[in-house]
C-alpha cells in the first residue's frame, strides 16, 4: 500500500487518503499507526496563506505565517542571510522616528504585550521587569539605546540559539520551538 501510494503521487492523495479512512474502519489500527497515518496527512498539507496585513513583522501572526514571511527564497529553511534582512526590518520597523536608534519607549511600542483589563499591579511589574531585561540584553554597550549594530548582534545570537540541529539553517520545526 505504500508503494502505491509513493506512486500515487499528489493527484492521487485524496483517493489515497479515502481509501486510508475505508481501511481504518475496516481494520483496528494499533495507537502508533494511527499516529503515523495522522502525522503524514498533516505533513502533506501545505502551510495556511498569509492573513492580509499579517507577516514576519507582526507578532501576534501565527508561526507558520512568519515563517513564510520570513523564508525569503521559499525553500522551506532560514537561513543566517534571512534572519538578518528579519532583523534589519525589525528595527527599521521599531525605529518610528527614523533616528537609528531604539530608544525604551520605541522598545516596549514593538515588544510590550497589552496588559489585560483588570491585570494585577503584580503582573503589570512582570511584564515592565521583563521587558526592561530583554532591553538591557540587547543595549550591547549600556548607553541606553538600541543602535543597528547591536540589534543585527541580537539576531545573531537569536539565529545561533534557534538552530538547533546545528546545520546552518532554522527549519520549520526549530522555528516553532523558538518564540521569534
Amino acid at each position: 500500500m505504500r508503494e502505491t501510494a509513493a506512486r500515487a503521487g499528489t493527484a492521487g492523495l485524496a483517493a489515497l487518503t479515502l481509501l486510508l479512512a475505508a481501511t481504518t474502519v475496516a481494520e483496528a489500527l494499533s495507537p502508533q499507526e494511527a499516529a503515523e497515518r495522522a502525522r503524514a496527512l498533516a505533513a502533506s498539507r501545505p502551510p495556511p496563506p498569509p492573513r492580509p496585513g499579517a507577516g514576519a513583522l507582526d507578532p501576534t501572526a501565527p508561526w507558520a505565517e512568519r515563517f513564510v514571511a520570513m523564508d525569503g527564497d521559499g525553500d522551506g529553511r532560514l537561513t543566517h542571510a534571512e534572519a538578518r534582512v528579519y532583523g534589519d526590518r525589525l528595527f527599521t520597523a521599531a525605529d518610528r522616528n527614523g533616528d537609528g536608534r531604539i530608544d525604551a519607549a520605541e522598545f516596549a511600542a514593538r515588544w510590550g504585550k497589552p496588559i489585560p483589563p483588570g491585570a494585577g499591579a503584580s503582573y503589570v511589574a512582570a511584564q515592565e521587569q521583563a521587558l526592561a531585561t530583554l532591553f538591557a540584553q540587547m543595549d550591547g554597550n549600556r548607553d541606553g539605546v538600541v543602535d543597528r549594530a547591536e540589534a543585527m548582534s541580537a539576531t545573531d545570537v537569536a539565529f545561533a540559539r534557534a538552530d538547533v540541529s546545528r546545520r546552518g539553517a532554522i527549519f520549520r520545526w526549530e522555528f516553532r520551538r523558538f518564540p521569534w
